[in-house]
């Protein structure tokens, strides 16, 4: 796998070795959050249940806004030859 995004070395940690990351956090910048609140049908709060299943997506996305790492990866494409660009 070849990921193209703006990722730090602490999150670069997490990822399986056999995924290639191109792309960085520019120096002094923080990664990009983002956050998944995910819920099943009849989930409860208070006096609120859930008529269904849903998920909410809350992001901040500096990078993937100004397409920072498009010209490193489109660089990166030509020697990994994939077989389908996702």
């Amino acid at each position: 796998v070849l990921l193209g995004g703006a990722v730090g070395t602490d999150m670069r940690a997490l990822f399986h070795p056999n995924v290639q990351v191109v792309g960085s956090v520019e120096d002094g910048g923080q990664e990009d959050v983002h956050l998944v609140l995910e819920y099943a049908k009849g989930d409860a709060v208070n006096n609120l249940v859930s008529p269904r299943a849903n998920r909410y997506y809350l992001n901040h996305d500096v990078y993937n806004a100004r397409l920072s790492v498009l010209e490193e990866f489109d660089q990166a494409l030509t020697t990994f030859n994939p077989n389908m660009v996702l």
